[in-house]
């Protein structure tokens, strides 16, 4: 019950935790509603697979240019993505525009995995904080290491979606400036963040 308890925790933790998922996120359920937002919040369970097998593979073993390269690609990645939702802002609207067909659900999800996929903050999380954890509590007790990881997969996707969720169902009552105004914010925001990203994992090279 502590490692259900544990991994609910920092898995509620990290769901609200801002970053560049919990944005995308919400810029999602502002252009597409919930249901496209909810596949984005879902993603983690898709793209964190290969994070967890490498971290658990080659804990300790990673070179830290390896994780401070991987940093500023995904910098990159997300400052595009930003500045790409910045440029849309402008013509951003709540109602379909003639000609232009809504994403997939499925397209959403696998834009949110790629977006987490490259961004380092779960490498980083799981290859100095999760991956000890998980390691050490299955050497003592394999169930609790599974109801440790239930519990934070299940509470980091339950609070994006709760998040998608509200997010989605007020999305009416803004008008078209304000909405077009909030999805620039959000664009912005990508794009400080992927900037800090780049900055901070860059400087990790050099002195690396």
């Amino acid at each position: 019950m502590s490692a259900l308890l544990l991994g609910l925790g920092l898995g509620f933790a990290s769901g609200l935790s801002p970053g560049p998922m919990l944005v995308l996120v919400i810029i999602t359920a502002l252009q597409w509603g919930a249901r496209h937002a909810v596949a984005v919040a879902c993603a983690p369970l898709l793209s964190d697979l290969p994070i967890v097998a490498v971290a658990l593979l080659a804990l300790g073993r990673l070179p830290g240019t390896a994780l401070a390269g991987l940093g500023v690609i995904g910098g990159i990645v997300i400052m595009a993505l930003g500045a790409q939702t910045m440029h849309g802002s402008r013509t951003a609207t709540l109602t379909p525009r003639p000609g232009v067909t809504p994403p997939s659900a499925w397209s959403a999800l696998r834009t949110g995995a790629v977006v987490n996929l490259m961004n380092p903050h779960p490498w980083l999380a799981w290859m100095t904080a999760f991956g000890p954890l998980t390691l050490t509590t299955w050497r003592e007790s394999r169930p609790a290491a599974v109801l440790l990881l239930g519990g934070f997969y299940g509470a980091l996707v339950g609070a994006k979606v709760v998040i998608a969720l509200l997010v989605a169902g007020g999305r009416q009552r803004l008008s078209a400036g304000r909405y077009q105004a909030v999805v620039f914010g959000s664009g912005g925001a990508l794009t400080v963040i992927g900037g800090m990203m780049v900055v901070q994992f860059a400087s990790s090279l050099r002195a690396g």
